[in-house]
């Protein structure tokens, strides 16, 4: 059986999720949020609050979206002055995947690389060096199939296939720099944020077609004065914790969709070898863990 094969891919999740733009007034509800992303000294932070018929999930200064409690129907109220770039990064990138978590819908908080037949994902902590690896691996000759969000569906036989998402990645300026070519370091196109949406082209691929995930890789934060670069095997119930950190939930206290995900994490871990993966944060170091992945992964 090939390990790419479209006629194995699901639904993506952006289209099995309808979004609704209401000018009716925000849905109130009373209950403090059971969830909050960011603190309120910031300016851009997000809280999240249950109702009888779903959630309602705020982003401080920008928007206000109610997903329904099955999770097929999403409606926004934009706040003044956010711009449609916003929204859409908010929805596809956040919202739809939060909405597929209600579902028992697998989405991994990580970037994906196209390694011949098959993909690597890369999961870990914000500033972990995730989306700077998925741009450096497609700028090099690996497309890349997502950047910061993935969603992993079962396909026949028991392989586990990464979805093709957002045909864009975001990188901090120095990073653009570094990985791209002057002509393809994009613009900052959301207010909210000094990163940079860069779209596909020639230099920088996009892989379209689900990808049967042949490795799962943790990357650890590493100060730039750390040495080395290490590529560890981890066990089934340390990947499972991480992969719980490193997934899109959105309520934890739904029974019925935990369920499901917990399964669904097990499932991957049993049949994905995961590793613990740290270098420095260097960008000089880029082409060795190209080569290391390479030379572990490559077909």
């Amino acid at each position: 059986m090939s390990s790419v094969n479209p006629c194995l891919e699901s639904v993506p999740p952006q289209e099995s999720i309808s979004l609704t733009i209401s000018d009716a007034p925000v849905p109130h509800t009373t209950d403090l949020p059971f969830n909050r992303w960011g603190c309120q000294q910031e300016a851009h932070y997000v809280e999240f609050r249950r109702r009888a018929d779903g959630y309602v999930v705020s982003f401080n200064r920008l928007a206000t979206f109610f997903i329904s409690r099955h999770s097929t129907n999403i409606c926004c109220w934009p706040d003044k002055g956010t711009t449609n770039a916003e929204l859409e990064h908010l929805h596809r990138q956040t919202v739809v995947p939060l909405a597929s978590s209600l579902q028992g819908r697998l989405v991994l908080h990580a970037g994906a690389v196209q390694f011949g037949s098959r993909s690597i994902c890369f999961a870990g902590d914000p500033g972990a060096g995730k989306s700077t690896l998925t741009a450096y691996l497609a700028a090099n000759g690996r497309p890349f199939l997502a950047d910061d969000s993935v969603e992993i569906t079962l396909g026949i036989g028991g392989a586990h296939f990464a979805q093709p998402g957002v045909a864009a990645v975001r990188l901090w300026q120095d990073s653009a720099d570094a990985i791209l070519a002057a002509n393809e370091r994009g613009a900052a196109v959301l207010g909210f944020t000094d990163k940079l949406r860069i779209e596909r082209s020639d230099h920088l691929r996009h892989s379209r077609t689900a990808t049967a995930v042949k490795a799962i890789c943790f990357l650890r934060k590493e100060p730039p004065e750390a040495s080395g670069l290490h590529l560890k095997g981890i066990t089934a119930s340390e990947a499972l914790l991480e992969l719980g950190k490193h997934s899109f939930w959105l309520d934890s206290s739904d029974h019925d969709s935990s369920a499901k995900l917990f399964e669904k994490r097990a499932n991957l871990v049993a049949a994905v070898p995961c590793f613990w993966m740290s270098y420095p944060r260097q960008y000089n170091y880029l082409p060795q863990v190209h080569e290391l992945l390479e030379s572990c992964f490559a077909e």
